[in-house]
C-alpha cells in the first residue's frame, strides 16, 4: 500500500504529544514552583532530565523560558496529525478548516507569549487562551460529525473523548496550556496513527 508524505508526516503528532506530556510537569514546577501539584513536583526523573538539557543548551534562559517556546512543537505536531487524518480518510468532511486554522493561530500566540517581549506576550498569552477555547469546540463539532456520518464512527468518538478528557487533564495538572493541549494531541495522534495503517478508515 503506498502511504502519502501527508500521512508519514502525521507521525510527528506521536513524539510531539509525548513531548507536551514531558514539558506539562517541568513548566507547571517551574511556574507554579511549590504550588504545583504534589505529583508533578515527585516526578524526580522528568525534572532531572529537564534539567541536564536545560543545563546544556539554556545558556542565559531560566528554565521556563527554555521549555516555553517549545510548546509550539505540539501544535505543529496536532495540525500534521488532523491533515494527516483529513487527506486519507475524510477528505469531504467538514470542520477541519476550523480546527487547522485555530491550531496556527494558537502556536504563533504561543511563540509570541514566550517571545519574552513587554505586551506581546501578554497579548500571546491571551489570544492562545481564546483560540484554545475554540480548538476545543471544534474538536467537538469535528468529532460529533465524524461521529454521525463516519464508517466505522470511533475517530469521531476518539476526538469526543479527547475534547471530554480536556476538564480531568486540567483538574489534575492545573496548568495551561499543557494541560488542555495534552489530551487533544493525544486524540489526533491516535487519528494519525490509524491513518498510517489504513487510508480508508472514515470510509471502509
Amino acid at each position: 500500500m503506498k502511504v502519502s508524505r501527508h500521512t508519514l508526516i502525521g507521525l510527528v503528532s506521536v513524539p510531539t504529544t509525548l513531548l507536551l506530556a514531558f514539558l506539562t510537569p517541568v513548566q507547571a514546577v517551574a511556574y507554579d514552583k511549590d504550588s504545583a501539584r504534589d505529583w508533578m513536583r515527585n516526578l524526580s526523573g522528568v525534572h532531572s532530565i529537564a534539567d541536564r538539557v536545560w543545563g546544556n543548551l539554556g545558556g542565559s534562559l531560566d528554565r521556563y523560558d527554555f521549555w516555553g517556546p517549545w510548546t509550539v512543537l505540539g501544535y505543529l505536531g496536532a495540525l500534521a496529525a488532523l491533515q494527516a487524518f483529513r487527506r486519507a480518510s475524510a477528505p469531504a468532511i467538514p470542520g477541519w478548516r476550523l480546527l487547522s486554522g485555530c491550531l496556527i493561530v494558537a502556536g504563533v500566540a504561543d511563540v509570541a507569549a514566550y517571545s519574552g517581549v513587554t505586551g506581546l506576550s501578554q497579548v500571546g498569552g491571551s489570544i492562545e487562551f481564546l483560540a484554545l477555547l475554540v480548538i476545543v469546540g471544534g474538536i467537538v463539532r469535528y468529532g460529533w460529525v465524524l461521529m454521525r456520518t463516519g464508517v466505522p464512527s470511533w475517530p469521531g468518538w476518539v476526538l469526543l473523548g479527547s475534547a471530554a478528557a480536556v476538564i480531568p487533564s486540567m483538574s489534575l495538572t492545573n496548568y495551561w496550556p499543557h494541560g488542555a493541549l495534552v489530551p487533544i494531541s493525544l486524540g489526533l495522534s491516535v487519528l494519525a496513527v490509524a491513518a498510517f495503517g489504513s487510508t480508508d478508515v472514515a470510509h471502509r
